[in-house]
């Protein structure tokens, strides 16, 4: 494990600020369940949302965009084509990407389909929680949706050259010759639904204007963990959420102590 704090501190603290001055653009193939938190979360931060699906158009959205996240919940035939057409043309493009595996675990149907996309020639970002990633390094199917439960192995070996993010009790973002730890110890966990999915989407923004995808995949962790911090100072499941939001508008001001505290 490598200490990243002193190599990449400064560069994780100008990220908000610098997501506010240049106010990227993040296509993100949605999840329906998540995707008005994502849409919010990635306009409190500062940058722009545009989540479209259809696969007639992903050539030309993906061509002008300056990230791209792709969503896996809910997944069919119509969005695994606008996946794999998305994941092309951004990596002709060499703009960055931030693929979320979500349920990667739930189904036979969701592991065949993501490990399908994993073999495309992309690179980028890999995010999911530990169940997620277990699924997709293993034959294994534990069945777990969104919310993993239980204790499942992760391998902090890249077996490509993407950088994989884990998130959990302990954030982790591994390489092939590297692994960086964030943790949450003593920390109150949220029960907010589509946590998950808007950590991907603040990775996008981040990757958007941080060309380094584990400074950016590190920022967003630390970045959703600075929020999460003030939205648990909430008692209530509606004001969590709205205080998820808020602290995100602010998050400047919060991120330098949340890393302080990691």
């Amino acid at each position: 494990m490598t200490d990243w704090r002193e190599k990449w501190e400064q560069r994780i603290l100008e990220i908000p600020e610098r997501i506010r001055k240049q106010r990227p653009l993040v296509h993100m193939i949605p999840n329906s369940v998540t995707v008005s938190l994502c849409t919010d979360g990635l306009s409190a931060l500062g940058a722009r949302p545009l989540m479209a699906k259809a696969p007639e158009e992903m050539e030309e959205i993906v061509s002008y965009a300056d990230a791209l996240v792709v969503n896996m919940g809910q997944p069919d035939a119509e969005k695994l084509k606008a996946a794999e057409i998305a994941l092309r043309t951004a990596e002709k493009r060499k703009m960055p990407i931030v693929w979320d595996p979500v349920g990667a675990g739930a189904s036979r149907y969701r592991k065949d389909a993501c490990r399908k996309l994993l073999c495309l020639p992309w690179t980028g970002i890999v995010k999911g929680n530990r169940s997620e990633i277990a699924a997709l390094q293993t034959e294994l199917l534990p069945h777990h949706g969104i919310d993993a439960v239980g204790e499942v192995v992760v391998q902090y070996h890249a077996e490509d050259q993407r950088i994989w993010a884990v998130s959990g009790k302990e954030d982790v973002v591994f390489s092939k010759q590297e692994h960086w730890h964030l943790s949450h110890e003593g920390e109150k966990k949220l029960n907010l639904t589509g946590t998950g999915c808007l950590t991907g989407a603040v990775m996008g923004a981040c990757h958007a204007v941080e060309k380094d995808p584990k400074v950016a995949a590190m920022a967003a962790f630390v970045i959703m963990a600075s929020a999460g911090r003030e939205a648990g100072k909430q008692d209530g499941y509606g004001s969590q959420k709205t205080a998820l939001l808020d602290a995100l508008t602010n998050i400047s001001e919060t991120v330098e102590n949340t890393l302080l505290k990691c």
